[in-house]
């Protein structure tokens, strides 16, 4: 049974990096803000391996597949809410980061249910996205810290 669509970009691993790449999942169920986190984040190839997944299910599927260093999820999603995902997620793989998007949400509830979540309100600019994403794996492995933060 299909749950949703996945896709990525070629894994590419240059002779500069140091180490195994860091994985990234995006989620949201709208195709259209896949494509733009997709370009949005192009220039992160050669450091991060990302997926980006349509939906809760598809989102399952890829984490139980290979686990992630960090997932990126909307909340606001049919099915399975990215609360849902992150939660289930945190169960299988408690060392992966969690970062959820939500335009709408109870934080109190949020920080109760997973404290080791970080929350970003939508609209959420690329710089402090990829800022949030940087700061759940930490410093680079190439130890240029931050000048990676250059934007698009």
């Amino acid at each position: 049974m299909d749950h949703g669509v996945t896709f990525g970009f070629p894994t590419v691993q240059p002779s500069n990096i140091v180490g195994p790449r860091k994985r990234i999942l995006f989620v949201d169920d709208e195709p259209a803000i896949l494509v733009g986190l997709r370009n949005l984040f192009r220039k992160e190839r050669t450091r991060w391996d990302m997926v980006f997944a349509l939906g809760g299910e598809a989102a399952l599927d890829e984490v139980r597949k290979q686990p992630f260093d960090v997932v990126v999820s909307d909340q606001g999603m049919p099915g399975i809410d990215g609360m849902t995902l992150l939660s289930t997620i945190n169960a299988e793989h408690p060392e992966t980061a969690l970062v959820l998007l939500s335009g709408h949400v109870d934080i109190a509830s949020i920080a109760c249910a997973l404290p080791m979540l970080r929350l970003l309100t939508k609209p959420c600019d690329t710089a402090t996205l990829r800022e949030a994403i940087k700061r759940s794996i930490g410093p680079a492995p190439h130890g240029d810290g931050d000048s990676d933060l250059a934007a698009d």
